[in-house]
């Protein structure tokens, strides 16, 4: 800050200091600005030209409310005017002003947050300006987190070192019984029962060790109940990366692990009614087609041979049913399967045999192309082939040709099964091998659960099954699974 001033507005001289004052004041961090009473700058230092932008000479021809929005202008040079307190300053002894905070503009249009504090003496002000936009940034980023701390419906704790609480948020509080200010400075271990303080211990030595812990555990409430929780450990750290502390986030899982242990008392009746009927009911049935093939092989009358086809096609249509049923249950159940080694060729043969007399009671032919492929696959991928080419046979017109293929990929095989059926509509390409939404085809009859059981059975091997239209009328069945 030099010695000698001038305001070439007002004309104005003044001798602030001396060279060792104005010396100090040209080193201060907060600009300095000297402002008379008409709001006309009659002396600034050298960060006042810095924090704005403007030179020395610039700021000396301009006012004060230069610097400022024209929104709070007005209001900030109220202040200036009549030396009288306005709303948002404090008037304090001495003659000594405070406006807090301001915003303040510099000579490239940006805007920075200002402290702005004033001193009044031989009718001037003796302001000192603080950039604070840093401090201002920081407080936005501590309200979100604050925000987000406090909404989250997890439950959140702030340990220090010694793993007492030193922040809980409203969700953690609530989920064991207590309110916020009762859990300040409590240590973690009033949540943990006496057989669980080991547990506690370990999970305490791994956050320090790898940086944090997650798994499932259970905790206790202020009322004694014992709840199951998920919860995540992470230390905190400060700019120097030493340990200050840690962050715990609980999540009570109450419903979930009642939502499981329905599920597996569900899944044990299913079972045990799909023993029930694969048993209990199957032999009484497979009893029945004995008896119906053994009376169909007498020399019957035509009403009596037709009766008893019908009562073995009724009863082959149960025993395919309930079979489905077990197959769909089994699959749903089953996470891996266990591969052997699988030639191609030999397996379509044999499923393609299976199918015959079908294909020939409907005078198909059956037209196949086979790469020599070796793959890893589950005995159950046979069911796959068998359905759909058994499914192309039925949907298809008599006297027509099925063309069989399979691709030896890089990665994969792909295989392909081209009928001359009736063509699966485009809005049923996905339903068709879900459960229960078989489109009902022409006449053809099914329990809807095959195409479901190859789609489980293909995506157990990591592979995908879908259809698409045959250019030459009907559909094509393509199914791709990895080697």
């Amino acid at each position: 800050m030099s010695v000698k001033a001038v305001n070439r507005k007002s004309g104005y001289s003044f001798d602030f200091t001396g060279d060792i004052y104005g010396t100090i004041i040209d080193v201060l961090p907060d600009a300095i600005l000297l402002i008379d009473k008409n709001g006309n700058l009659i002396d600034v230092n050298k960060r006042a030209c810095k924090m704005t932008g403007y030179s020395r000479e610039e700021l000396l021809n301009m006012e004060f409310g230069s610097l400022l929005p024209e929104e709070p202008r007005e209001e900030v040079l109220c202040t200036f005017e009549g030396h009288e307190g306005h709303e948002g300053h404090e008037r304090h002894e001495n003659d000594k002003l405070l406006l807090k905070e301001f915003d303040l503009v510099k000579k490239d249009g940006s805007i920075i947050h200002a402290e702005l504090k004033c001193s009044i003496f031989c009718n001037y002000f003796f302001c000192i300006i603080r950039d604070i936009t840093k401090r201002k940034k920081a407080e936005e980023k501590l309200q979100e987190f604050s925000y987000a701390f406090d909404s989250s419906i997890d439950g959140i704790v702030i340990t220090d070192c010694d793993w007492n609480i030193v922040h809980v948020n409203e969700a953690y509080a609530k989920m064991f019984g207590y309110k916020k200010d009762e859990l300040i400075g409590k240590h973690l271990s009033i949540f943990y029962t006496p057989e669980y303080q080991e547990f506690l211990i370990e999970t305490i030595e791994t956050t320090m060790k790898k940086g944090g812990w997650r798994g499932e555990t259970e905790e206790i409430k202020k009322d004694g109940t014992v709840i199951p929780v998920r919860i995540s450990t992470s230390l905190l750290r400060d700019k120097e990366g030493r340990y200050i502390g840690m962050v715990k986030i609980t999540r009570d899982i109450t419903e979930s692990k009642m939502a499981e242990e329905s599920l597996r008392r569900s899944n044990k009746l299913k079972d045990l009614f799909v023993d029930i009927i694969t048993h209990d009911l199957m032999n009484p049935v497979g009893i029945a087609l004995n008896y119906a093939e053994l009376i169909e092989d007498e020399d019957l009358s035509d009403d009596v041979r037709d009766a008893v086809k019908a009562i073995i096609k009724s009863t082959e249509s149960i025993i395919r049913i309930v079979s489905n049923a077990a197959s769909l249950a089994k699959l749903e159940r089953t996470e891996k399967l266990e591969l052997e080694n699988q030639d191609m060729t030999v397996l379509m043969n044999r499923v393609i045999e299976e199918c015959r007399r079908l294909a020939e009671e409907k005078e198909i032919e059956i037209v196949t192309d086979f790469d020599k492929i070796s793959f890893w696959a589950s005995y159950s991928i046979r069911d796959v082939f068998l359905n759909v080419i058994s499914n192309a046979i039925k949907y298809s017109p008599n006297n027509t040709k099925i063309h069989i293929t399979t691709e030896n990929l890089k990665d994969r095989i792909k295989i392909a099964v081209k009928d001359r059926g009736i063509g699966v509509p485009d809005e049923y390409k996905e339903s068709i091998f879900e459960r229960y939404k078989r489109k009902e085809k022409g006449g053809v009859k099914g329990s809807g659960l095959g195409l479901t059981i190859a789609k489980l059975i293909v995506e157990l091997h990591k592979g995908r099954i879908w259809v698409e239209d045959n250019p030459g009328g009907g559909s094509i069945f393509y199914i791709e699974i990895p080697k």
